[in-house]
């Protein structure tokens, strides 16, 4: 699941992941989410200032997609 980098650069990651989700089959969609739930439990390897806009990413794109 490449993600398009003019894209991003346009839009900020956290929007252009929150539109690539709402567009995906629900197969992918699980893939996706099980990929960032495995990112999440790894969290405690990273610094104080990823973990938070990580967290907060995450946060945003399910309030999101719950929506």
């Amino acid at each position: 699941m490449t993600s398009d980098e003019e894209e991003i650069a346009k839009v900020g990651k956290t929007e252009y992941l929150k539109n690539k989700m709402t567009k995906m089959t629900s197969y992918a969609l699980v893939i996706k989410l099980s990929d960032r739930l495995d990112n999440v439990r790894d969290l405690n390897e990273g610094s104080e200032e990823f973990k938070e806009k990580y967290t907060k990413e995450t946060i945003e794109i399910l309030d999101h997609l719950e929506s």
